[in-house]
């Protein structure tokens, strides 16, 4: 694999620009390439914690699809338009995002697809589960134990 290609996939689990390092152990490898660039695009240097504290408290100001509906939206803006594409690409194109962030589906899959992509280190799992347990009243019971338990699995 060219090196280039590899650092492609590298993903700074402390952002460099909040005081990490180049190189391991603050790089981790990303099996899905392709979602790399759409998670900076849509959280910028966020850790994987706090964008999930994002989608647990407040979904409807990170999502595309609830923003567009809010008033004086450029739907055709560069800016606007690349993070719809991002978020296409990291949770699935669905017209109905803001319907079903009443059931919490959506926000169960964004929140799960994070947790697998992005978490790689025993601190992540940590910061996360902490954020977890803060948001637990805003998440089924089920999910919360589903969760926990995808977290304890990824020690593996």
């Amino acid at each position: 694999m060219p090196v280039e290609q590899e650092i492609k996939t590298r993903h700074h689990l402390r952002p460099r620009s909040r005081g990490g390092m180049d190189g391991l152990p603050n790089e981790a490898s990303i099996e899905d390439k392709s979602l790399h660039l759409p998670y900076h695009t849509l959280f910028n240097n966020l850790r994987p914690n706090e964008v999930i504290l994002l989608l647990i408290f407040s979904l409807e100001t990170i999502c595309p699809y609830m923003e567009r509906k809010e008033p004086n939206t450029r739907l055709t803006r560069r800016g606007f338009t690349q993070r719809m594409k991002s978020w296409d690409t990291l949770f699935g194109e669905n017209e109905t995002w803001d319907i079903f962030r009443r059931v919490n589906k959506n926000q169960e899959l964004a929140i799960r697809k994070i947790i697998e992509n992005f978490v790689k280190t025993e601190q992540d799992r940590r910061l996360v589960y902490a954020v977890l347990v803060r948001g637990a009243d805003r998440l089924r019971t089920n999910f919360f134990s589903e969760i926990k338990d995808l977290l304890y699995s990824l020690k593996k």
